[in-house]
């Protein structure tokens, strides 16, 4: 409840936080899905640091129902989220065209 909570604060740090709290697979289903889907939609957080740490956390988690959520973050005006988009999508067992 208090991740829920801290994912979605004003302070991006403490959504930082929150995100990094996810790198570790929850053993319950029910908490997997719940985790995934809030990493999702941090995809599309203001703040590059939340968008790039919630793409690392969907790649560790194996999360191949988030792979359609990645592919915009490919054009992130931020370097680091555009090279975490690639590299998750890789992870997830996607080719990524380099142009």
């Amino acid at each position: 409840a208090l991740l829920r909570q801290f994912i979605r604060d004003s302070d991006k740090f403490i959504r930082v936080r929150a995100v990094t709290a996810f790198f570790w697979t929850p053993k319950d289903p029910r908490q997997r899905e719940e985790a995934i889907q809030l990493l999702r939609e941090r995809l599309k957080d203001p703040e590059w640091l939340v968008r790039s740490y919630a793409l690392h956390a969907l790649a560790r988690l194996g999360a191949k129902e988030a792979v359609p959520d990645i592919p915009p973050l490919l054009n992130d005006p931020h370097p680091d989220v555009r090279n975490w988009a690639n590299t998750a999508l890789k992870r997830l067992g996607y080719q990524v065209k380099q142009e």
